[in-house]
Protein backbone atom coordinates (compact mmCIF):
# COMPACT_ATOMS: atom_id res chain seq x y z
CA UNK A 1 0.00 0.00 0.00
CA UNK A 2 1.10 3.48 -0.61
CA UNK A 3 0.76 6.46 1.75
CA UNK A 4 -2.81 7.06 0.70
CA UNK A 5 -3.97 3.48 1.46
CA UNK A 6 -4.17 2.29 -2.12
CA UNK A 7 -2.86 -1.18 -2.95
CA UNK A 8 0.04 -1.29 -5.29
CA UNK A 9 0.12 -3.73 -8.16
CA UNK A 10 2.82 -6.41 -8.10
CA UNK A 11 5.24 -6.88 -10.98
CA UNK A 12 2.68 -8.81 -13.09
CA UNK A 13 0.15 -6.06 -12.74
CA UNK A 14 -2.04 -8.07 -10.31
CA UNK A 15 -3.19 -6.48 -7.10
CA UNK A 16 -2.76 -8.67 -4.02
CA UNK A 17 -0.26 -10.41 -1.81
CA UNK A 18 2.03 -13.38 -2.26
CA UNK A 19 3.95 -14.85 -5.13
CA UNK A 20 2.86 -14.23 -8.66
CA UNK A 21 3.36 -17.84 -9.84
CA UNK A 22 0.34 -19.29 -11.57
CA UNK A 23 -1.69 -21.63 -9.39
CA UNK A 24 -2.51 -25.23 -10.21
CA UNK A 25 0.82 -26.27 -11.62
CA UNK A 26 1.69 -29.83 -10.70
CA UNK A 27 4.66 -32.03 -11.22
CA UNK A 28 4.42 -34.64 -13.91
CA UNK A 29 3.59 -38.14 -12.69
CA UNK A 30 6.67 -40.32 -12.56
CA UNK A 31 5.55 -43.54 -14.25
CA UNK A 32 8.48 -45.61 -13.00
CA UNK A 33 7.83 -44.55 -9.43
CA UNK A 34 4.15 -45.45 -9.73
CA UNK A 35 5.00 -48.90 -11.13
CA UNK A 36 7.47 -49.58 -8.31
CA UNK A 37 4.87 -48.50 -5.75
CA UNK A 38 2.21 -50.77 -7.28
CA UNK A 39 4.55 -53.78 -7.34
CA UNK A 40 5.57 -53.10 -3.75
CA UNK A 41 1.95 -52.96 -2.61
CA UNK A 42 1.17 -56.17 -4.49
CA UNK A 43 4.14 -57.91 -2.85
CA UNK A 44 3.06 -56.88 0.62
CA UNK A 45 -0.53 -57.97 0.04
CA UNK A 46 0.64 -61.32 -1.33
CA UNK A 47 2.71 -61.98 1.79
CA UNK A 48 -0.40 -61.76 3.98
CA UNK A 49 -2.48 -64.76 3.12
CA UNK A 50 -5.66 -64.88 5.15
CA UNK A 51 -7.01 -68.30 5.95
CA UNK A 52 -10.10 -69.35 7.83
CA UNK A 53 -9.36 -67.48 11.05
CA UNK A 54 -11.77 -67.74 13.94
CA UNK A 55 -11.37 -65.25 16.75
CA UNK A 56 -12.07 -66.83 20.13
CA UNK A 57 -13.38 -64.55 22.86
CA UNK A 58 -10.49 -63.87 25.27
CA UNK A 59 -12.86 -62.68 28.00
CA UNK A 60 -14.72 -65.98 27.67
CA UNK A 61 -11.48 -67.95 28.05
CA UNK A 62 -10.68 -65.92 31.18
CA UNK A 63 -14.14 -66.53 32.67
CA UNK A 64 -15.45 -62.98 32.51
CA UNK A 65 -17.56 -62.73 29.33
CA UNK A 66 -21.19 -62.17 30.28
CA UNK A 67 -22.43 -62.30 26.70
CA UNK A 68 -23.68 -65.29 24.74
CA UNK A 69 -22.51 -66.68 21.41
CA UNK A 70 -25.92 -67.93 20.39
CA UNK A 71 -27.24 -67.98 16.83
CA UNK A 72 -30.79 -67.46 18.08
CA UNK A 73 -29.93 -63.90 19.14
CA UNK A 74 -30.15 -61.35 16.31
CA UNK A 75 -27.02 -59.53 15.13
CA UNK A 76 -26.47 -56.35 17.11
CA UNK A 77 -28.20 -57.68 20.24
CA UNK A 78 -26.64 -56.24 23.38
CA UNK A 79 -25.96 -59.67 24.93
CA UNK A 80 -24.60 -61.37 21.79
CA UNK A 81 -20.83 -61.84 21.73
CA UNK A 82 -19.41 -61.34 18.23
CA UNK A 83 -16.54 -63.76 18.89
CA UNK A 84 -16.83 -67.52 19.23
CA UNK A 85 -17.10 -69.38 22.51
CA UNK A 86 -15.43 -72.72 21.86
CA UNK A 87 -16.28 -74.52 25.13
CA UNK A 88 -19.15 -74.84 27.57
CA UNK A 89 -19.16 -72.18 30.28
CA UNK A 90 -19.31 -74.88 32.97
CA UNK A 91 -15.81 -76.03 31.93
CA UNK A 92 -14.14 -72.64 32.59
CA UNK A 93 -13.15 -71.11 35.92
CA UNK A 94 -14.77 -67.80 36.79
CA UNK A 95 -12.40 -64.83 36.96
CA UNK A 96 -13.23 -64.47 40.67
CA UNK A 97 -11.58 -67.79 41.61
CA UNK A 98 -8.45 -67.52 39.45
CA UNK A 99 -5.24 -67.35 41.48
CA UNK A 100 -1.95 -65.60 40.68
CA UNK A 101 -0.06 -67.90 38.34
CA UNK A 102 -3.16 -69.06 36.45
CA UNK A 103 -3.00 -68.42 32.73
CA UNK A 104 -5.85 -65.88 32.58
CA UNK A 105 -5.40 -64.29 36.01
CA UNK A 106 -5.76 -60.49 36.08
CA UNK A 107 -5.67 -58.70 39.41
CA UNK A 108 -8.27 -56.17 38.23
CA UNK A 109 -10.87 -58.92 37.75
CA UNK A 110 -11.41 -60.37 41.23
CA UNK A 111 -15.21 -60.13 41.35
CA UNK A 112 -17.61 -62.37 39.47
CA UNK A 113 -18.96 -60.46 36.46
CA UNK A 114 -22.35 -62.20 36.72
CA UNK A 115 -22.61 -61.29 40.40
CA UNK A 116 -22.07 -57.63 39.47
CA UNK A 117 -25.03 -57.69 37.06
CA UNK A 118 -27.17 -59.72 39.48
CA UNK A 119 -27.38 -63.03 37.59
CA UNK A 120 -26.25 -66.52 38.59
CA UNK A 121 -22.74 -67.27 37.33
CA UNK A 122 -22.46 -69.52 34.26
CA UNK A 123 -18.81 -70.48 34.95
CA UNK A 124 -17.20 -72.61 37.69
CA UNK A 125 -17.60 -70.06 40.46
CA UNK A 126 -17.44 -69.90 44.25
CA UNK A 127 -20.49 -67.61 44.42
CA UNK A 128 -22.69 -70.50 43.14
CA UNK A 129 -21.41 -72.87 45.83
CA UNK A 130 -22.05 -70.47 48.69
CA UNK A 131 -25.59 -69.77 47.56
CA UNK A 132 -25.00 -66.04 47.12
Amino acid sequence: MDNEGVRKADRDGMIGFGASAPRGTKRAIDVEKELKNASSVAGVQASFELTECIQTCRAFQAGRCIKYHDDSLPDGHARKCPETHDMAKKEIKCCSILEPGDRHYKKGFRTCRYKIIGEPCQYICSSNEMGE
